[in-house]
C-alpha cells in the first residue's frame, strides 16, 4: 500500500457521493491502503475530451521537436483549438450542474468549482489566442479582436492574481484556512497563472492593433504565426494535464504529493521542452519583443 502517516487509520477510497467531510482535495489520500484504478477515477465524460486533446498535444510536441511545420501542423492547431473549446464547454456544463464536484466550499481558487470554472475559461482564452495567431484564423474571428482580447485579459489576470491571493489568505474571515494539501495545490496553480500572464501583451496588441497589425507582423516575421499559435497551445495542453491530475487526486487514485511532481514532468514534456524546440527551429524568422511595435 501507499506510505502511511504515523498513527493514521487505513482507509479505502470513497465513492463520489460519500460524506462531504472526507475530501481528498483538502486532506490528500496518503494513508489510503486501497486506491481506485486511475481509469476508474477518470469516469467524467470530459476525460474523453482530455484524452483526445493530450494525444494531439503529444503529436504537436513531436512536430516541434523535429521542426515539422507543414500544412499538417496547421490542421493539428485547429484540431487542438476545437478540442480546447469543447473542454471549456464541458467545464462550464460541469460547473452549472455540479456533476462530480466537491460539495465543500473552500478558499479562493482551490475550491473545486472555482478551479474547474477557471480552467475552462483559461482553456477557452488560450484556444482563442492560438486560433487568432494561426494561419487558419477565419476573418470573422479577427473582427472580434477587441471583445475577445478584453475577455482573455480578464482570465489571464485572474489566473495570475488568484493563486497568490489564495495563499495569502485574502478571502475574508469566513473562508476556511488552507490545509497543507490545498497549499500545495495553490502553489502549483501559481505557475499556470504566471504562464497565462505572459499572453497579456499579445491580447493587448490584438485588441488595439487587430488584423492590420498582425498582417504586418506576419509579413516581417514569417514564422511568428506558428510560434504564437504554438505557445498558446502549449499553455492549453498544460492546463488540460493539470485538470486530469486534479480529478485523479480528488478520487484518491494518487496522492497530490505524488501528482504535483508528476505534473511538472508532464508539463515540461508537453509545454516547456517543445517551446524551446520551436524557438530553435523558428528562431531566424521570429521576433521576441519588437513585433509588438511593428
Amino acid at each position: 500500500g501507499a506510505p502511511r502517516r504515523a498513527g493514521a487509520t487505513p482507509r479505502t477510497a470513497l465513492p463520489a457521493d460519500a460524506a462531504a467531510d472526507v475530501d481528498y482535495l483538502v486532506t490528500d489520500s496518503l494513508d489510503l491502503d486501497a486506491r481506485p484504478p486511475v481509469v476508474d477515477a477518470l469516469r467524467n465524460p470530459r476525460d474523453g475530451l482530455a484524452a483526445a486533446l493530450l494525444a494531439v498535444a503529444a503529436r504537436v510536441s513531436l512536430a516541434n521537436f523535429v521542426g515539422e511545420y507543414s500544412d499538417g501542423y496547421v490542421r493539428l492547431e485547429v484540431l487542438a483549438v476545437v478540442l480546447g473549446a469543447l473542454s471549456a464547454a464541458a467545464a462550464a456544463a460541469q460547473c452549472a450542474t455540479g456533476y462530480l464536484l466537491s460539495p465543500n466550499r473552500r478558499r479562493g481558487v482551490v475550491d473545486d468549482r472555482t478551479v474547474t470554472a477557471f480552467a475552462g475559461a483559461y482553456s477557452l482564452a488560450v484556444s482563442w489566442l492560438a486560433l487568432r495567431a494561426s494561419e487558419a484564423c477565419p476573418p470573422s474571428l479577427a473582427a472580434a479582436d477587441p471583445a475577445c482580447a478584453v475577455l482573455a485579459i480578464a482570465v489571464f489576470a485572474y489566473g495570475a492574481l488568484a493563486p497568490p491571493l489564495t495563499l495569502a489568505g485574502a478571502y475574508g474571515p469566513d473562508a476556511p484556512p488552507l490545509s497543507p494539501t490545498e497549499t500545495l495545490r495553490a502553489r502549483g496553480l501559481v505557475a499556470i497563472g504566471a504562464l497565462g500572464a505572459v499572453f497579456i501583451p499579445d491580447c493587448i496588441a490584438f485588441g488595439l492593433g487587430g488584423a492590420d497589425w498582425w498582417d504586418r507582423v506576419s509579413d516581417l516575421h514569417a514564422a511568428q504565426r506558428t510560434l504564437e499559435s504554438s505557445t498558446s497551445l502549449f499553455a492549453l495542453f498544460a492546463t488540460e494535464a493539470s485538470m486530469v491530475a486534479h480529478r485523479v487526486g480528488k478520487t484518491g487514485a494518487a496522492p497530490f504529493s505524488t501528482i504535483v511532481p508528476a505534473f511538472v514532468i508532464v508539463c515540461f514534456a508537453l509545454a516547456v521542452a517543445p517551446c524551446g524546440a520551436a524557438l530553435y527551429w523558428l528562431g531566424d524568422d521570429i521576433s521576441f519583443f519588437s513585433f509588438y511595435r511593428d
